[in-house]
């Protein structure tokens, strides 16, 4: 049986933020933004059309947003690798909150749903939950 080391880590609390990510899935993409625009067009009024430059100038909006948050996650995934061998202090949290201070080296980057997570002393951390970098 093979098991995920992040989804085992997550499923034994040995990592519980007390903030929670939005999942992807909740997320718009370029086919939800396809069916809206289908759907508007279908059910407009004879009396008054929609304006192709609303279109266009949606979609332009539409890919800057998309392409920022590619950028947004490169640079996160970036970050997560040139923490690999320093030294960090990352906050830990049980299922009551805040549990204390864990110091290690970051010996793995993982991810799950797109966002990385860093290995340090046996337990998996986000980007957020670091505290102090030793450079």
């Amino acid at each position: 049986m093979i098991v995920d080391g992040i989804n085992a880590a997550l499923s034994a609390n040995a990592y519980i933020s007390p903030t929670k990510a939005i999942q992807s899935n909740a997320d718009l993409g370029i086919d939800d933004f396809f069916a809206l625009m289908a759907a508007q067009l279908e059910n407009q009024s004879m009396d008054s059309t929609v304006d192709n430059t609303q279109f266009i100038a949606q979609m332009a909006q539409f890919a800057t947003l998309s392409q920022i948050n590619q950028l947004s996650a490169a640079t996160l995934s970036n970050t997560a690798v040139s923490l690999l061998g320093k030294t960090v202090s990352v906050q830990q949290y049980d299922s009551s909150g805040l549990s204390g201070v864990v110091i290690g080296e970051v010996e793995q980057v993982s991810y799950k749903d797109g966002e990385p997570y860093i290995l340090v002393e046996g337990g998996y951390y986000k980007l957020g939950d670091i505290l102090d970098i030793d450079i």
